[in-house]
């Protein structure tokens, strides 16, 4: 049997501690604190998260029946709620945002060569949004509809790994596009988008940054055809064209050329029509692309769940009415508790 450090500690030791406290001591986090330490915070909220604790008492209750262990697992002190929830709802949220960006980078690095079943060596980012629905009572400045508040969240997922890389929560009534503006384009990377996020004045700052797009074109979109690739319309390639944008002001906004996809989903029998900016990639690798989307409305439905769905909302109850926050973290490294 194993006697040395607990499993809980072993986990703990992974963490980058020497970066975090100098983050703590770049924001004063440990300024004029007598107990239950920065440090000692982000282990109660990760034991809680690990271990599936839904309440303040919850955690103070599971803790205190093992306080000989406290010591080992990093407590100099056994964890009061009141202590806690206090240390909640006044650290500074910005110690963890940067700690957990340390970490999102951290784990993109070993998710670097992950297989995405293409051939391709760029890094590929799937951009979405996702409404959060809030009880206009409790939420008045989340104003979204007449009765009914909410928030959005604007998030660009690594899809090696299925690691966000930037997240920013706006109010519910920012449009996806203006999204684009928030991110600074990678070159050789490659953003896939739904139609929300068409627009052709900051795709071309995209393509001029030489980074690559893939999203669906707009029914009413006015083009005419420059040339045809041949195509096997047994996988479900209708055309591979190479078009100009027409009216005067996408042709002024998007002056170069695009490339304009049309595949029939065998399986559903759905016609979809891609707009990119890439002329290397195969069709096929362009329409798989665009499938892998899905990824992100996975991470959607994980950062729904009760346990960051509260994270979420803590970090607006310390934004305040009428503010934004970036944050380039996964949203589950904060909870609220109180």
């Amino acid at each position: 049997m194993y006697a040395g450090k607990m499993l809980f500690s072993q986990v703990m030791d992974f963490l980058p501690w020497k970066t975090f406290d100098r983050i703590v001591t770049r924001y004063g986090g440990d300024h004029r604190v007598r107990t239950l330490s920065c440090a000692e915070q982000y282990r109660a909220m990760a034991f809680a998260q690990l271990t599936y604790r839904e309440s303040l008492r919850d955690i103070e209750t599971c803790l205190s029946v093992q306080q000989a262990k406290l010591y080992h697992m990093g407590f100099r002190e056994p964890v009061r709620r009141s202590t806690l929830a206090d240390a909640n709802e006044k650290r500074d949220w910005r110690i963890y945002a940067e700690l957990s960006y340390r970490l999102i980078t951290q784990a993109r690095r070993l998710y670097s060569n992950d297989d995405l079943g293409l051939e391709l060596s760029n890094t590929v980012y799937a951009l979405d949004s996702t409404t959060i629905d809030l009880c206009l009572a409790v939420f008045p400045w989340a104003h979204f509809r007449t009765t009914k508040a909410a928030v959005k969240m604007h998030a660009l997922l690594d899809l090696r790994g299925s690691i966000p890389s930037f997240i920013h929560i706006s109010d519910g009534k920012l449009h996806d596009v203006n999204a684009i503006d928030l991110i600074i384009p990678e070159a050789g990377a490659i953003y896939i988008m739904d139609r929300g996020y068409v627009d052709f004045e900051r795709l071309h700052l995209m393509h001029l940054a030489g980074a690559f797009f893939v999203t669906r074109a707009k029914s009413n979109m006015a083009a005419h055809r420059i040339y045809s690739k041949p195509t096997d319309l047994q996988s479900g390639i209708i055309c591979d064209q190479t078009i100009i944008l027409d009216g005067y002001y996408a042709r002024r906004n998007y002056p170069e050329q695009l490339r304009r996809i049309r595949y029939n989903d065998i399986e559903t029998g759905k016609s979809l029509v891609f707009l990119t900016n890439s002329f290397l990639l195969s069709a096929e690798t362009i329409c798989a692309l665009y499938k892998n989307r899905w990824k992100v409305e996975l991470f959607f439905k994980w950062v729904k769940q009760p346990f960051a769905y509260q994270a979420v909302l803590w970090n607006f109850r310390k934004c305040g009415k009428n503010s934004t926050l970036d944050i380039h973290i996964g949203v589950r490294a904060r909870s609220n508790y109180s």
